[in-house]
């Protein structure tokens, strides 16, 4: 296996096998007899291409081995294994690749009816969520579903990890079954998650099985395309492209193999066909024993006052530190109060989310005899992470009056990034937080005052609180107009969308102008009204950088408008600065393609 852009060998193939789609065989339409083993030779190869990010390519060898444990009235159970796996691992340890090949070569078992369709799957107990998805998915991609009756094409609705897809079935020879998956009827196969989270789209689709003269799969050749969107909080698109070979069967008998799943059942669960969710407690808890191994309390304290450290992974050390050492979160209290490393611990301590540290923050924050800058870093420790507690909370709310003029200002700003990471589990403070800070900016008469209350609304963008920051686009204050336009980022929809194309193309400040464009690049798409703005701008715009930024935004977004390379070619040539000109080149060219 081949793996690029991903550190933890574990985690890669988490990604890659919650996404990718596997061609094998486990089942076909042939006599099933307990013993009944089958082996085939296994060339597979996956690309994960995800926005912004370096394609992750995997390219494993190996065998698939199957296995009748079990046949009853209707159904029967296979004993499925991967051996012999061939992989290599750039960029991670020998040991965790090793460790991956151990776990991933462990049997589990799959009960299928007695037309080859997958029902449910059976993994030992300590087999990993990531893990369990990576074999499932070869099981559910793995199914041969035979017709009801003899016919040359037939459709089968089939589940996998993500739901449940329509398959079509061609029988093209004696010898030869074609199988398309035309596209997926329900996404909602994720554990204890909301229907419709995973959206799936198949963009090719081929598998062609090789029938022996007992009907058994000799060999199989399959392609396949599907693009995902995944919504956890912020929406996530993905493709993946797989290419297998399945060769060289061999038949035998394993009789010792027969009953294997009745035998090992107190040691196994039985799970329905999902995408199993990872249990991130347990999973932080592993990797912060990892972090820890080998270094002191003293010695992590040590470093983090150290101007320069060549430890990368002493951030997340320090939080790993306050997690499990609670004794440590004191001695790190008395070396922020004595002004020591204060931005690391502060960080640290936030994104360890644990009661003993929110405690810690909170005291310092509050702490009216400390330095205003230290109060401060630790108000901004409490937004390092992104499912704050409850108690955290409330932390902002009381100190947005402080008689600090820079607490006052920070813990507003807090206030609204923690209102919206909170929001789903802890509505009511919440809620709580942004009717604090819209109290607040309606009594508030300096320009000052209303600025900083906007910005702290825009982290929030609560129901409450987009309309009033629509509202403050028509101000008459530019300064006011300008913070609104960039507190619209975070918030959607067609209307905002088209708030911030007017404040591109009409505003007269170019500060506003500039603070709508800023408000552009946190768009997950930038829709036909900003697409037209923005060839506005860069068009037409009298300031030399927002027409720079306006391009720059053109060449992340080609798509947004049917008029971009036109736009693009026109500036290349006509515009009154060269470093414009250049720019604009260098965009049409990276567009089409072509080196810079």
């Amino acid at each position: 296996m081949k793996v690029t852009n991903m550190q933890n060998p574990n985690f890669r193939f988490s990604r890659l096998s919650a996404a990718a789609v596997f061609w094998t065989v486990a089942a076909c339409a042939a006599q099933k007899h307990p013993g009944d083993q089958n082996r085939w030779s296994l060339d597979l190869r996956v690309r994960l291409e995800q926005a912004e990010q370096r394609p992750a390519q995997v390219r494993l060898s190996g065998h698939w081995v199957s296995t009748v444990s079990a046949v009853r009235a209707g159904e029967y159970d296979l004993q499925l294994q991967l051996s012999d796996l061939q992989f290599s691992d750039e960029g991670g340890s020998t040991a965790g690749v090793e460790q991956l090949r151990r776990a991933l070569e462990r049997p589990f078992w799959a009960t299928y009816r007695e037309n080859g369709e997958l029902m449910t799957v059976h993994f030992y107990k300590d087999v990993e969520p990531s893990q369990r998805n990576l074999l499932q998915m070869i099981a559910t991609e793995t199914q041969s579903v035979a017709p009801d009756a003899a016919r040359g094409v037939w459709t089968v609705l089939e589940r996998d990890g993500a739901g449940t897809y329509l398959a079509l079935y061609q029988q093209a020879d004696a010898r030869t079954v074609m199988k398309h998956k035309l596209k997926y009827i329900y996404t909602d196969g994720v554990a204890g998650a909301p229907a419709d989270m995973v959206r799936a789209f198949v963009d090719e689709s081929e598998v062609r099985f090789s029938l022996d003269a007992a009907g058994l799969v000799r060999e199989v050749n399959g392609a396949n395309r599907v693009r995902m969107d995944v919504v956890l909080g912020e929406k996530q698109s993905f493709s993946t492209a797989t290419a297998v070979h399945l060769s060289l069967l061999q038949t035998t008998k394993a009789e010792d193999l027969i009953g294997s799943l009745d035998r090992v059942r107190a040691e196994i669960v039985t799970f329905p066909v999902v995408t199993q969710r990872q249990d991130h407690s347990e999973i932080r808890a592993r990797k912060d024993e990892r972090l820890l191994q080998g270094h002191s309390t003293e010695d992590l304290l040590k470093a983090a006052g150290q101007s320069e450290i060549q430890d990368s992974e002493l951030p997340e050390r320090l939080s790993a530190l306050f997690r499990h050492r609670p004794d440590a979160i004191t001695s790190a209290v008395k070396l922020l109060q004595t002004g020591q490393a204060q931005t690391r611990l502060t960080i640290a301590l936030g994104r360890a989310a644990t009661p003993a540290a929110v405690d810690a923050l909170s005291s310092l924050a509050r702490d009216q005899e400390l330095p205003a800058h230290l109060r401060i870093e630790a108000l901004n420790g409490f937004v390092q992470t992104q499912r704050p507690l409850q108690d955290a909370m409330r932390v902002p709310l009381k100190l947005m009056d402080d008689p600090d003029s820079g607490v006052r200002s920070a813990a507003r700003i807090v206030a609204g990034a923690m209102a919206r990471a909170g929001r789903a589990e802890h509505p009511q403070e919440a809620e709580e937080l942004d009717s604090g800070l819209l109290e607040r900016y309606r009594a508030a008469e300096d320009v000052a005052s209303r600025c900083n209350l906007l910005a702290a609304l825009g982290n929030s963008v609560g129901a409450e609180v987009v309309p009033v920051i629509e509202k403050a686009t028509g101000d008459s204050q530019n300064a006011i107009r300008a913070t609104a336009a960039r507190a619209l980022r975070l918030a959607q929809g067609d209307a905002i969308d088209r708030l911030l194309a007017a404040a591109i193309t009409s505003d007269s400040a170019a500060n506003v102008r500039a603070d709508a464009l800023f408000a552009v690049r946190f768009r997950p798409a930038v829709t036909p009204p900003l697409g037209e703005a923005l060839v506005q701008a860069a068009t037409t715009d009298a300031v030399e950088y927002l027409r720079s930024d306006a391009i720059g935004l053109l060449r992340q977004h080609p798509d947004a408008s049917p008029h971009t390379l036109e736009a693009l070619k026109r500036i290349a040539e006509k515009d009154c600065k060269p470093a414009i000109r250049r720019q604009a080149a260098d965009a049409l060219e990276a567009i089409n393609g072509k080196p810079g």
